[in-house]
């Protein structure tokens, strides 16, 4: 079932990032394995609408993380439980923490497969609060597609005003777009 993220995060393995290699430089989705996974947020797993805030650690990704000013990808984790039902979850926010190489991703977790009520209200309930899988299962990892031509066109915009910038004579200090007010 659900295994915690180590307090000390240098003892998992760095994950592999598809998005660094030259045939992964535009794929969209892969395969990978569940390295570690967790219950977040335990208020809002609460509401009893059988979705569930989650992080999980997987062994690779062709998700983008948050970093150097460009907005993390966002897709899904489809996953079949050990329960046999189908999961996904809706990937909001995608972190690596540069020391160690480990990349986390968020979301909200929701059953695919016909739940009944009671099954529901049981899985809501459990006080054990494990999650359906576990270290070592098979994971499906798919990129929004739309989200990463918008983000990757708006990061490549922004080499070209800097080039621009320079070209002119004007070098902008490195900022983050969220940090800026643009007025037209």
């Amino acid at each position: 079932m659900s295994s915690e993220p180590s307090s000390s995060s240098t003892a998992l393995p760095p994950t592999k990032l598809i998005h660094l290699t030259y045939e992964g430089n535009f794929q969209l989705e892969c395969t990978a394995k569940v390295v570690s996974s967790r219950l977040i947020d335990e208020v809002e797993n609460d509401k009893n609408d059988g979705n569930r805030k989650v992080e999980i650690i997987l062994d690779t990704t062709a998700m983008h993380p948050q970093g150097g000013g460009q907005p993390t990808d966002i897709g899904t984790i489809s996953i079949t439980g050990d329960d046999c039902k189908d999961y996904v979850i809706n990937v909001e926010r995608v972190d690596i923490d540069r020391s160690s190489g480990i990349v986390t991703h968020k979301g909200t977790l929701s059953c695919l497969s016909d739940v009944k009520e009671e099954e529901k209200q049981a899985v809501d309930h459990d006080s054990t609060n494990l999650l359906p899988f576990g270290a070592g299962s098979e994971v499906k990892v798919t990129v929004d597609p739309e989200n990463r031509r918008i983000v990757s066109e708006c990061h490549t915009a922004g080499h070209v005003l800097d080039a621009a910038m320079a070209r002119c004579g004007r070098i902008m200090p490195p900022t983050k777009v969220s940090d800026c007010v643009f007025i037209f």
